[in-house]
């Protein structure tokens, strides 16, 4: 018969049959523990799901239940790589970045006032089937955080839902008017779905998430009010899977995404910060060009080229801002023959 709760005892009993040459299915029959939970003991660092009395009875203070940065980092983090488990009576995550592991873990005992364990998992190149139904063959050793206790579970699963299909922003993160919030609840959806793209071949610079449900569009809203911009869009060839990416593109957007939110987990941190050091180019500035605009115009009437090489602007560049200031703070006032051409003269009114 299978057991439904695996114990210590059981994990050695089963090591010790399986160092005897045993079969998965004969230790099975002697044991009662299912073959699968067999074979991750013999071949990984997996111990036995349980979660002891003295964790389950945990009690999460009352101070914890208060909306606070370290509350809306965890949110997030649950939506994207994180788990409530109800039946066991715990929360955590299982990644393959040791530093992303250890921000969560003492996030989790900052908040709670309790300690999260941390292990690894050693893995051979195992396939298991992620959250989005595609199977992912795992080289990598696996940080896996746990922090069990009822009553934490209680409280998180009644303010979250964190299914994938169904995940939706909290509304205490959506009222919340403090900067400090929405930026920790980003940075924990960021730090576990965001995905870094540097490449210097294709000139490619950008942040992506993907994700499924509508709620990636709230994302969009909550970067908006800290004045990131970003575009979004159904994610695939089949738009019915409802998976929608998430794009973070501009220079302006990548340095206030890196001023604001940046990542916690070093690899992505790295690439963030190369892309940004590539930009040959001064960022764009419309107030300070205008202001140069002026000052070149301020002796003498010039063209637009002319303009161009007093300002170290391309002509395109003032030719926009021209057009757009013309009857408001400049005029033309004639023509100039340049090159054959003939080009207008611009003056201040």
């Amino acid at each position: 018969m299978i057991k439904k709760v695996y114990t210590m005892e059981d994990y050695n009993k089963v090591l010790e049959l399986k160092k005897k040459g045993l079969s998965q299915n004969k230790i099975s029959e002697i044991t009662g523990v299912n073959p699968t939970s067999i074979w991750y003991w013999a071949n990984t660092n997996v111990k036995p799901y349980y979660v002891s009395m003295k964790n389950r009875q945990r009690k999460l203070p009352e101070k914890s239940k208060k909306l606070s940065k370290e509350l809306a980092y965890i949110y997030g983090v649950l939506i994207g790589d994180g788990h409530i488990d109800k039946k066991g009576g715990r929360i955590g995550i299982n990644v393959s970045d040791k530093d992303f592991a250890l921000n969560f873990s003492n996030v989790l005992k900052k908040w709670s006032g309790l300690n999260p364990t941390m292990n690894v998992r050693k893995v051979n190149g195992y396939k298991h089937k992620s959250k989005y139904d595609n199977w992912i063959e795992t080289k990598k050793d696996q940080y896996v955080v746990r922090l069990g206790s009822v009553q934490i579970v209680e409280f998180l699963a009644n303010k979250i839902d964190t299914r994938t299909y169904s995940w939706n922003v909290p509304n205490r993160i959506l009222k919340s008017n403090r900067k400090e919030i929405i930026v920790s609840f980003l940075k924990g959806i960021f730090d576990s779905e965001g995905c870094m793209v540097y490449d210097k071949k294709w000139n490619k610079k950008r942040i992506d998430l993907r994700m499924y449900g509508r709620s990636v569009l709230t994302l969009k809203s909550l970067l908006g009010r800290i004045g990131i911009n970003s575009c979004i869009k159904q994610y695939g060839r089949d738009k019915s899977t409802g998976m929608f990416l998430l794009r973070i593109i501009s220079r302006k957007d990548l340095n206030l995404y890196n001023k604001y939110i940046g990542f916690i987990i070093k690899r992505k941190r790295i690439k963030l910060e190369e892309a940004l050091s590539s930009f040959t180019r001064d960022a764009f500035d419309g107030d300070k060009t205008k202001k140069e605009i002026f000052s070149s115009l301020k002796n003498n009437p010039k063209t637009i080229n002319e303009i161009s090489k007093d300002t170290k602007k391309h002509r395109s560049t003032i030719r926009y801002h021209l057009k757009r200031l013309e009857g408001k703070k400049v005029k033309i006032i004639g023509k100039k023959i340049e090159v054959c051409t003939p080009n207008h003269v611009w003056s201040l009114i």
